[in-house]
């Protein structure tokens, strides 16, 4: 940053310093005619102009050069008058030439200061708008383009020479240039203009989307409009793919009957979609909210549990995965499965919770009548009094019956479970001879099936 005002005022030239010269000797010439002629103060304001010009163009040295033509003047007064009423009045005017002098001088000071700073200001500014990564562009009342910084031409691929004095509204895609037209004139009659989306269209036919913001200024003297094009079409093809995969995520969930649940937990709100109150039998008018809905909904005897297991997982000791109970307004019940996921902040306090839930009704009766069947068919073979046992491909007992243990001589079938069966039951011929177990038929028929497909087989 430069320091001022130590250095001198900017160069003037010569004709300033040729100006205060002529001036100077002219004065002095008239002072000396005067003085002659008896005329002691006609003179004297004459010295003032001189002042003021080497104060005004020449700052410190004009200052120097102040005092000296002040001394001078005292000297001039002197040289004529030994009378001590006249010699004090050219003193206190010697005293009043200074402070002028001074006071421009210091006036001259803080002009240049100015003039430096707003020279500074005005490079500082342009080197941050031409090294910006936004496209910044200044148009005028006819709409033709005054100026573009380096990023508007990288972008659009145009030239500045290519750009200056064209319509800024050839750049725009056809469809909006109505509307680009209104908001232009607004920003010129009104001052204000909201910010725009535009899509604009390079030199290579490809179309970018940026945010325009603009604001008035003198621009070479005259009225223009500065505007600032943030590029946006990163951001516009994510928002896109996301519309897209939530999109895709919405029918997924809807196809396979799973709602989707968000609740913030800074704001204690809890929302549901559409799927979540189809779950819960109740429509969303209906409700007074998801909240009430989910409390509500909830069977009473799985309620306590459900927000045990909820504060279990805001607290980070387990992962919110359970099953429970619902009841719908026409007093069925369903059996719902969720899960969720806790968001949380750098310091680990949770912030959100997001989860689904789907109905799993139907598996939970499946279940059921698979635990009857089997408890059936425990009882049916447990019932039979034959000996009667399950092998696996490798002859190993999957299970068996009272009448097997009690043949056998066992009494759990935890005793028999896992156990190969053909070294228990057939391991020796009536010789006392091991019996192969290659020639064993039961064997050879687990062989078979084997290349066929893998099972239990009872014998």
């Amino acid at each position: 940053m430069t320091v001022l005002p130590t250095v001198p005022a900017p160069e003037k030239g010569w004709l300033p310093l040729i100006l205060i010269a002529v001036l100077t000797l002219a004065i002095f010439i008239v002072s000396i005619i005067s003085l002659l002629s008896g005329w002691l103060t006609i003179f004297q304001n004459l010295f003032y102009i001189p002042i003021i010009l080497a104060c005004v163009y020449y700052v410190k040295r004009g200052f120097i050069f102040s005092v000296l033509l002040a001394c001078g003047y005292f000297v001039l007064m002197a040289c004529f008058s030994q009378d001590f009423v006249v010699l004090e009045g050219a003193f206190i005017r010697v005293l009043i030439f200074i402070l002028v002098a001074g006071v421009i001088t210091y006036l001259s000071i803080v002009r240049i200061r100015a003039e430096e700073a707003l020279k500074e200001s005005e490079e500082f500014n342009r080197g941050l708008v031409e090294n910006m990564p936004n496209l910044v562009l200044v148009y005028d009342h006819d709409r033709k383009i005054r100026y573009v910084n380096p990023a508007a031409t990288t972008i659009l691929g145009y030239s500045a020479k290519e750009m200056l004095g064209t319509d800024i509204i050839t750049y725009v895609v056809p469809h909006q240039h109505a509307e680009i037209a209104v908001a232009i004139q607004e920003r010129f009659s009104s001052g204000r203009g909201a910010s725009l989306e535009v899509e604009f269209i390079t030199k290579t036919g490809q179309h970018i989307t940026v945010i325009s913001k603009g604001a008035p200024l003198h621009f070479n003297d005259q009225p223009a409009v500065l505007i600032l094009l943030a590029d946006i079409s990163e951001r516009k093809r994510a928002e896109e793919a996301l519309v897209q995969l939530s999109d895709r995520l919405s029918l997924a969930t809807r196809a396979g009957g799973v709602g989707v649940w968000d609740l913030d937990l800074v704001n204690n709100i809890l929302t549901w979609d559409d799927q979540m109150f189809a779950l819960y039998g109740i429509m969303r008018e209906q409700s007074g909210g998801a909240d009430e809905a989910w409390q509500a909904g909830v069977h009473p005897d799985d309620r306590v549990r459900r927000d045990a297991e909820t504060q279990m997982a805001l607290r980070g000791e387990k992962e919110f995965d359970t099953e429970f109970r619902i009841l719908l307004p026409d007093g069925s019940t369903r059996n719902i499965r969720a899960l969720a996921l806790v968001q949380r902040d750098t310091e680990g306090m949770p912030l959100r919770m997001i989860g689904t839930n789907w109905d799993i009704t139907g598996q939970k009766k499946a279940e059921e009548a698979l635990r009857e069947s089997h408890e059936k068919i425990s009882l049916l073979l447990n019932s039979a009094a034959e000996a009667i046992y399950g092998l696996d491909i490798h002859g190993n007992c999957t299970f068996c019956n009272n009448s097997c243990l009690h043949l056998l001589g066992y009494t759990h079938q935890d005793e028999l479970l896992g156990r190969n069966m053909h070294w228990l039951i057939h391991a020796k011929q009536a010789d006392g001879t091991y019996f192969p177990v290659e020639s064993c038929r039961i064997f050879q028929a687990l062989r078979s099936y084997a290349r066929g497909r893998r099972g239990a087989l009872a014998f």
